[in-house]
Parts: C-alpha cells; structure tokens; sequence
C-alpha cells in the first residue's frame, strides 16, 4: 500500500469531506483575490492622463497633459482644446489706461501726470508737507488738474494710452503714447510755485503745443 493511500485511508468520509469543502474555499479565495485585483490594475491604468490632440493642428491639448497647472490669470486663451476648439479673436482695444507718473524737481513741488479713460491732466502738489493731497494747476495756482486734451496739437486719430512727465528746473515736459504708437510731447512752464500748461510764449518763443515726436521704429 502507497503511503499516500495509506494516508488517505485513514481518514474517515467526514474527515475527507471537509478537506474538500475547505480546498473549494482557499481556491475560492484565490480566485477573488485576483478578480479583485485587476479592476485596480485596469483603474490605475486608465488614471494615467493621455494627451489629446487639439483640432487640426496635431499638437496635445495642454490642459491634457500630465500635471499641467494653469498660471494665474491663464484661461487656456492659447490652448486650441480648450471648450472644443480655438476662441474667437478678442475685439480691438479702444481705450487704455488708467495711468499715473510724477516728478519732483525740488524739495518744494511735484509734478504729476494722470490718464484717465484716454484723457492726460496735469497737477502740482505742493509737498513741503509731505501729507498734503491738494492738487493745483494752471497760472493763479487753483485747485484742480489741467485737461490736456484741450492743447493744441493732442492727437484725436488714435486713443492716448499712456502719459507720463519730467522735468528739469521749471520746465515740465509731459509725454503721451497713443494706441497706433505715436508719441507727443508737450512743453509746461513750472515757475517755481505753479505749473502753467501749454508754457506761454516768450519773445520769440511760441506758446508751446503737442508735437509729434521722431516715429518708433517698427517691431522686428
């Protein structure tokens, strides 16, 4: 008699019975396990992110691709893909600004210069005492900014984006930019204790006007 039939007989049926019923579980078991395994397998593979090319020009959709973080203020403009395909072009910009600069010529005054919706004005502040907030202009030193937008010469082809002022001694001389990229320049009288805008004419001098400056050299 083999040993493994021996063993075997001598085990009773009931012993036998549950050998078997508790193989059929440990097969079981096994068989669960896997089972349970490969959905994880097949989710984990499908988590992976897969680029998707954008419409028409065979380049990945850059919301698509592995660990892509929009910068502040990107609204995936660029991104061909993003809400189904290129967004429209965005209309023509008609006006600039807000815009502010200033100058101080000496420790007495400041000039300043201020662009709102496409207007420039000009101010002097008087800062002797550095809190003061009053802003003056014009020949009798009255409280408020010059318009300069009234000045012979101002451009009305183009919006004014930008404006800013110098100085040297009392002469002020402010600058403005349009939209089509034209700049102007304006001359102002400082005199020490006001700021005269356009300067006056002196002997044979004229009143000073906007004049167009030497043209920007076109972009590369």
């Amino acid at each position: 008699m083999s040993p493994k039939f021996r063993r075997t007989a001598l085990l009773g049926p009931l012993a036998q019975d549950s050998i078997r019923k508790t193989s059929m579980l440990v097969s079981l078991a096994v068989v669960m396990a896997a089972g349970a395994a490969t959905p994880a397998v097949a989710t984990e593979r499908s988590a992976t992110p897969r680029a998707t090319v954008s419409p028409g020009n065979g380049v990945p959709c850059k919301t698509d691709q592995p660990g892509h973080k929009p910068a502040p203020g990107d609204n995936n403009d660029n991104d061909p893909c993003h809400d189904g395909g290129p967004k429209p072009p965005r209309p023509p910009v008609t006006e600039c600004g807000p815009a502010v600069d200033s100058t101080q010529p000496n420790g007495d005054e400041q000039y300043l210069a201020a662009l709102n919706e496409g207007v420039p004005f000009a101010g002097r502040r008087d800062v002797t005492n550095p809190e003061n907030t009053l802003i003056t202009s014009g020949p009798a030193n009255a409280p408020g900014w010059t318009n300069l937008s009234l000045i012979s010469g101002f451009p009305v082809d183009s919006p004014v984006c930008d404006v800013s002022v110098d100085a040297n001694g009392s002469d002020a001389f402010y600058k403005i930019i349009t939209l089509d990229g034209d700049v102007y320049t304006l001359h102002c009288d400082g005199g020490g204790q006001t700021l005269v805008c356009p300067a006056p004419a002196q002997g044979q001098i004229p009143q000073s006007r906007w004049r167009e400056v030497t043209d920007l050299p076109n972009s590369p």
